[in-house]
């Protein structure tokens, strides 16, 4: 009897509780600096910032220079950041709904679990970043570049990635408690079935 109220009780918090607020295994969330905040608003040069949990909604960061910047858990809702420069940097479970990416530079980005409904991402570069969990609906990402981006099938079979260049892009089905993997990836317009892999620990981004 116990045991089953036990179980019940972990049932209730589980589904009251946020889980995109719980941080990633290894991740850590820093204070938010606000020195770097301001520097960022003034200059739009804030490389190696810590900007955790910053609200930039609906700010103009165009060709804005974020490289290697801690972004997690920060409000980009409707956020311009055209050309802007986020190349390693660290962004997942972060908000980006309605923002204007077109032509950033998203290299090795880690993006896990961001939302990215309706935000605009034309001729994006996306090359190796991680997209994993990411909501895409609604998002245009015609001509962004997915080479070695690893990726969630469910956004491939949704058709949420029409339009982008998909050539050496990785798509994700399973990973267990081994580090077995399942997954896919898109060669001459076709996505190709990999054998399982193992891996002992997940691909590292954002350093």
């Amino acid at each position: 009897m116990n045991r089953l109220l036990v179980i019940i009780t972990l049932s209730i918090l589980l589904s009251s509780c946020d889980l995109r607020r719980i941080p990633l295994p290894g991740s850590v969330v820093h204070p938010l600096n606000e020195n770097h905040l301001k520097q960022l608003k003034k200059t739009k040069v804030c490389p190696n910032c810590s900007l955790d949990r910053a609200n930039l909604s609906r700010e103009n960061l165009e060709g804005a220079n974020l490289e290697q910047c801690s972004c997690t858990y920060a409000n980009f809702k409707r956020a311009h950041l055209q050309n802007a420069n986020l190349k390693n940097s660290r962004l997942w479970n972060s908000d980006f709904r309605g923002a204007n990416l077109n032509g950033a530079n998203l290299e090795k980005a880690h993006l896990a679990r961001v939302t990215l409904e309706d935000a605009t991402l034309q001729g994006a570069n996306l090359t190796g970043a991680y997209l994993v969990g990411v909501e895409l609906e609604g998002a245009n990402l015609k001509n962004a570049i997915l080479k070695d981006a690893f990726l969630s099938l469910e956004a491939f079979k949704k058709g949420y990635l029409t339009g982008a260049k998909l050539e050496g892009a990785k798509f994700v089905t399973k990973r267990d408690a081994s580090g077995e993997v399942q997954d896919y990836i898109y060669r001459n317009g076709a996505l190709q079935l990999q054998p399982k892999t193992h891996s002992a620990t997940p691909p590292t981004f954002g350093k």
